[in-house]
């Protein structure tokens, strides 16, 4: 075998046995977060509950929501894919929508992707009728309370929406909507929600731009925060591989491996500064994996395993 076809077997051998196979003695030590059930209201109703089994791709608003080329959507969105489940409570008058927003929003993490109220969030058609699909959430938009934020259950990591509204009735609607993340799909500037997913599953894809020469951009320092915080939960022997997967582009699969390599060992070696006592490597796949690729031009995914006993 020539020394080319070694290093592409070496390499289709150790992706494999770093994406396709779980980590290890990891999934077991998932810990159970606080704050994963949400008590209602004091003296709500259920109106409405949904679940799925099926995931898919979920838009979550994340700006306000205006008129952009002539239909009401949210000036910017983010895209994640699990498992949607919800419920709807219904209020008796006497109680304000604030007072029922405070306390469902209090048992909620603190950071959040997007928080709005009131004519802020925009018309409450959009999300009664568009967005979550409950007629009941139409109301008068000056009550309105909306937050996305993610969370850390003991099912794994969430993307809950919760929002708040006054019906013309002057019954309170509050609906809460969790997005159960796929593995992988997770917020990876939150270090509790990375630590549970690596835990979890062993990998994590991670958003990392690079630079027109390959470096890894500014954005990446964050990370790097939170990847550092979230070591802290993660065994201390494991080993952490930063698995580069780069689109050909017509430079010849030699010149794409080359350059994953290269890219894969800079975040490698950015991660090895803050954490030295850890076994932290890169590896760069260039365009074999057409499948995990689909249709990006670089993914970034991290794993993290135990080493064989």
């Amino acid at each position: 075998m020539t020394t080319v076809k070694y290093a592409l077997a070496l390499r289709t051998m150790l992706l494999r046995i770093a994406i396709l196979i779980p980590a290890l003695g990891l999934a077991a030590s998932v810990q159970a977060a606080a704050g994963a059930r949400i008590e209602a209201f004091p003296g709500a109703q259920v109106a409405y509950e949904f679940a799925s089994d099926t995931s898919r791709s979920h838009s979550i608003p994340v700006d306000r929501i205006a008129r952009v080329d002539g239909f009401m959507q949210p000036r910017t969105s983010r895209q994640v894919e699990g498992k949607r489940r919800s419920i709807t409570w219904r209020h008796a008058r006497g109680v304000t929508s604030e007072a029922v927003f405070e306390h469902l929003r209090s048992q909620l993490p603190g950071d959040a992707w997007y928080e709005c109220q009131s004519r802020d969030c925009g018309p409450s058609t959009y999300w009664a009728h568009r967005h979550f699909e409950v007629a009941d959430l139409y109301g008068a938009d000056g009550s309105q309370f909306y937050v996305a934020v993610p969370r850390a259950t003991p099912e794994g990591p969430v993307l809950t929406m919760l929002y708040v509204v006054q019906r013309g009735t002057r019954e309170i609607m509050a609906h809460l909507e969790d997005i159960l993340l796929d593995p992988g799909e997770v917020t990876e500037t939150d270090p509790e929600m990375l630590a549970d997913a690596l835990l979890a599953t062993g990998v994590a894809r991670l958003s990392v731009d690079f630079t027109a020469d390959g470096e890894p951009g500014p954005e990446f320092a964050t990370l790097l925060d939170a990847l550092t915080e979230a070591s802290e939960r993660l065994p201390a022997d494991a080993e952490w591989w930063f698995v580069v997967h780069l689109r050909d582009a017509g430079r010849g699969s030699a010149s794409t491996l080359e350059a994953s390599e290269r890219r894969a060992q800079q975040l490698a070696a950015a991660l090895a500064e803050r954490l030295p006592e850890r076994t932290i490597s890169g590896l760069g796949v260039g365009a074999l994996i057409p499948g995990v690729l689909r249709d990006e031009g670089v993914l970034v995914q991290l794993v993290v395993q135990q080493p064989p006993s």
